[in-house]
């Protein structure tokens, strides 16, 4: 398993150990799976002293004080992707953790603790760890405090530009609604007829100014009375070859 193999740097997880107090502590006998190696022996439970810190869960030897020891972890656990249960055996008060990619009743970590009142605790606590069930936890939090001010409560600090928690300011009409409103499609600009129409600056020989305007006026059959410009080489006596 990833989660046996996985190597760390010692001074580092001391460090982390001592840094701060734990989440949840306490005395529990703990059985781990079995290896996947043909050759290994069968494990037995093991009183440990166990500390859990985020979602990371420490497994220490018992020291003099009966406190864990911190020099030597056993084994840390990372507390994702996991299901924790409590055992129906009536006479022990037991619980065990089995990891989503390791699905097997012989990849169960088994604990019994002192009490019934204990594994309560201990299951509580360990449910609540995951990094997953703190972002579903905050980001219900968020609707509520947002839909209660009108204003996002993580604006301004470190998660405000985060996609996993951004939220779509609401709008007037509907303060619970969270999803984003569609745009309003751009407005298509039209000709308008009251424009002042200004001279194009071209002058055909045949003496129109404005096609448009000779368009509209082509079904009186009139054309333009100026004079054309241009002159045919055939002796015509007005000299216009429309006419002629």
């Amino acid at each position: 398993s990833l989660l046996q193999e996985m190597k760390w740097n010692e001074a580092e997880v001391i460090s982390l150990l001592t840094s701060k107090p734990p989440d949840w502590e306490g005395r529990l006998t703990y059985k781990p799976p079995k290896s996947s190696h043909s050759f290994s022996l069968q494990t037995v439970y093991k009183e440990r002293y166990f500390k859990l810190m985020g979602n990371l869960l420490f497994c220490l030897r018992l020291g003099q004080d009966n406190k864990g020891e911190m020099t030597d972890p056993v084994t840390v656990l990372v507390m994702e992707n996991f299901v924790v249960t409590r055992d129906d055996i009536q006479e022990i008060n037991s619980f065990s953790i089995v990891f989503k990619s390791e699905e097997s009743s012989e990849k169960k970590h088994c604990f019994v603790a002192e009490s019934t009142r204990a594994v309560t605790q201990w299951i509580e606590a360990l449910q609540s760890s995951s990094y997953e069930r703190k972002r579903e936890q905050l980001i219900l939090l968020q609707i509520k405090l947002r839909n209660k001010t009108g204003i996002d409560p993580l604006r301004g600090t470190a998660f405000e530009h985060n996609p996993s928690y951004f939220l779509e300011q609401p709008s007037p009409a509907s303060p619970h609604d969270i999803l984003r409103q569609a745009p309003e499609p751009p407005l298509r600009k039209g000709k308008s007829k009251s424009a002042v129409q200004k001279n194009s600056g071209f002058t055909s020989h045949l003496g129109i100014e404005n096609w448009e305007k000779f368009d509209e006026s082509c079904d009186n059959g009139t054309v333009s009375k100026t004079n054309p410009s241009f002159k045919s080489h055939v002796k015509v006596p007005e000299a216009n070859l429309i006419n002629f």
